[in-house]
């Protein structure tokens, strides 16, 4: 679905996503729980728990997955943002990031913690 938003919330279940195209520029605050984004193009791995914000900063996609049942809200410039919901069908889990939680894993040299 797309969705022309300035400002939207929403309520994820644990492992729930929410696919953001084109982006950049729009806060993400994690309200309740603690969520996961990566974005297109970067190594990073944001982790944010309840109270903290990240502002999307590269164009492309970005995913923002709940690590927990929580709630976030999204506040962005005028230009206009896909958002698709996916609920609990695809999983991606940060290196090392046991799913679920919000532990890591020590280095094993496995690579990417596999989905559930």
């Amino acid at each position: 679905m797309d969705i022309n938003l300035k400002r939207a919330e929403f309520h994820l279940g644990t492992g729930d996503t929410v696919r953001v195209l084109d982006g950049i520029g729009t806060v993400v605050a994690c309200r309740v729980g603690n969520v996961w984004i990566t974005q297109e193009r970067d190594s990073r791995d944001i982790l944010l728990a309840a109270g903290e914000a990240f502002r999307l900063d590269r164009p492309g996609l970005a995913i923002i997955q709940a690590l927990d049942d929580g709630h976030i809200g999204m506040d962005q410039p005028a230009s206009q943002v896909q958002v698709t919901t996916v609920h609990d069908s695809h999983r991606w889990w940060p290196k090392g990031l046991v799913p679920g939680t919000s532990h890591f894993l020590p280095p094993t040299g496995r690579g990417m913690a596999a989905p559930c």
